[in-house]
């Protein structure tokens, strides 16, 4: 396992229009990590882990409670969204992206509201979590989690860069112009 802290760090570079990030790519991949560094250069981070883990005393849910949080959390993510885009912040959703559907969702809401927002995915590529921190954090057996990843890894459609503005790949060899 890597560490996050071999990265580079993330430049980000401020323009004239407000930016929205999204964070994509698998569990583990590094879209927190990556999360912290931006929120320490003045970007408001919506963390839907964090929205899950809130209501469970800052436990991961079971898959039960989970499926259940996520009938809860997105209309909560969807309110943070627009009330930071009204009020002009830069800002980055960090969660899983399972499909193309997700990132076209997220730009044409802010596009909705705002048209002087940049919408940039910043593409995760890395293995930076491993069983043991899932099972520390979420309570998941080793079962549990080759079953998660496995259907994760089989059903993702990674973001390409027709999707939005810029798409910005990290923990990767690929330049930020490669699909």
């Amino acid at each position: 396992m890597r560490n996050p802290t071999d990265c580079k760090p993330l430049i980000l570079i401020k323009g004239m229009k407000k930016n929205v990030y999204v964070l994509a790519d698998l569990p583990r991949s590094g879209k927190s990590t990556t999360a912290k560094q931006i929120y320490n250069e003045g970007v408001m981070i919506i963390s839907t882990d964090k929205l899950r883990r809130a209501p469970n005393q800052d436990h991961y849910p079971s898959a039960k409670r989970y499926q259940i949080l996520d009938e809860v959390i997105w209309p909560i993510v969807y309110n943070l969204v627009i009330e930071y885009v009204n009020k002009g912040f830069d800002i980055a959703i960090d969660s899983i992206i399972l499909s193309l559907e997700s990132p076209r969702h997220w730009r044409d809401i802010v596009f909705s509201h705002s048209r002087v927002y940049s919408y940039k995915i910043l593409r995760h590529e890395g293995d930076w979590d491993s069983f043991e921190r899932w099972n520390k954090h979420r309570g998941t057996s080793k079962k549990e989690y080759d079953l998660i990843i496995s259907k994760l890894n089989g059903c993702i459609e990674f973001p390409k860069k027709e999707e939005c503005d810029q798409l910005i790949f990290l923990n990767s060899n690929k330049s930020a112009n490669e699909e």
